[in-house]
């Protein structure tokens, strides 16, 4: 969440309608989370920032505004964490979701319910 602020605060300096940003946050995190001792391997106090910038990919892009949404792949979106409890290596609620999501919309537009006197046959 204190990324997404960052990131958002830092977007809102790029006035540009037309501009096309992907951005992604990571700082002070570990602060929030308390690692704050080598205790955790990981202390705020002796860990360094970096600033990566690079121009983005056409493929992205494009393939945003051109593929057909069964073709679109995650790109740089992350959801939740790697796990090993799917082969997909999503969480197991996320990819049953999915799923489940993608089965209703295809019984949605492939099953037709015959009616007869105001009830499903």
């Amino acid at each position: 969440m204190l990324c997404d602020q960052i990131s958002d605060v830092v977007l809102g300096f790029l006035q540009d309608p037309d501009s096309m940003i992907s951005w992604k946050t990571c700082f002070k995190t570990i602060r929030v989370m308390e690692f704050v001792s080598d205790d955790f391997g990981l202390d705020v106090d002796t860990c360094k920032g970096l600033v990566n910038i690079e121009q983005q990919s056409p493929n992205y892009v494009h393939g945003l505004l051109f593929e057909k949404p069964e073709e679109i792949g995650a790109y740089d979106q992350g959801f939740g964490h790697a796990t090993d409890e799917t082969p997909e290596l999503l969480p197991l609620r996320f990819v049953l979701a999915t799923k489940l999501g993608l089965l209703l919309s295809e019984v949605r537009k492939n099953v037709t319910v015959v009616y007869q006197t105001g009830r499903p046959k």
